[in-house]
C-alpha cells in the first residue's frame, strides 16, 4: 500500500501543490468508498518523502492563517516516473495500483501509457484465462457459480476491451 499512496501522492503534485487536509480528500475519493486512508498513515508518509527529497513543505497564507502545502521536487519527479513505469505485480492490490497510476497517466510519455494499459490489458487476460478454467471445471454441474462466472467473464471482457481502446486512441 505504501508504494501506491507514495505514487499517489506524487502523481496528484505533479499538478499543483496541496495540502494534507485536500491530498487525503482526493486520495480517498480515488481509492474510493471501502479503502480511506488515515491521518495515522498518511502524515509520516508525507514526512517521509520530505525526508526522502521527493517533496517539500511551502507555507502559504490562507485568510490570514498560514498552512503548509506540498509541492514536488525534481528528485520526486523522477521517483514519481519510475513508479509509473515499474511492471505491477498480479496480486490482490492490482486494481487499486492501477487506478492510481491511471489518475497520474497524463504525466508520463505516450510510450509509457501505452505500456501501463499493455499491463493491465496482459492482467486482465490471465484473468479471463483462470476464470474460463474454473468455468469448464465449476459450470456443468453448479448453475450458481456458472451464473457468477458468466458476469465476472462480461466484466473482464469489458475492461479488456475497454484497455485496448484506450491504447488505440494514444
Amino acid at each position: 500500500m505504501k508504494k501506491i499512496y507514495t505514487l499517489f501522492i506524487l502523481g496528484t503534485l505533479m499538478e499543483r501543490k496541496m495540502h494534507g487536509y485536500l491530498l487525503k480528500q482526493v486520495l480517498n475519493e480515488v481509492l474510493g468508498p471501502f479503502k480511506k486512508i488515515s491521518w495515522g498513515v498518511l502524515y509520516p508518509l508525507i514526512h517521509e518523502l520530505s525526508e526522502k527529497g521527493w517533496i517539500e513543505e511551502v507555507k502559504t497564507k490562507d485568510k490570514e492563517k498560514s498552512k503548509k502545502d506540498y509541492c514536488i521536487t525534481e528528485r520526486g519527479r523522477v521517483e514519481f516516473h519510475k513508479l509509473m513505469i515499474e511492471p505491477i505485480d498480479f496480486k490482490h492490490l492490482y486494481m487499486m495500483h492501477f487506478k492510481v497510476k491511471l489518475s497520474a497517466i497524463q504525466w508520463v510519455s505516450h510510450y509509457d501509457a501505452v505500456n501501463i494499459y499493455a499491463n493491465y490489458v496482459q492482467y486482465l487476460t490471465v484473468l479471463i484465462n483462470y476464470k474460463k478454467s474454473v468455468w469448464a471445471e465449476e459450470s456443468a454441474d453448479n448453475v450458481h457459480v456458472k451464473g457468477l462466472l458468466e458476469s465476472e467473464m462480461k466484466e473482464l471482457h469489458f475492461s479488456r476491451k475497454w484497455a485496448k481502446q484506450m491504447m488505440k486512441k494514444l
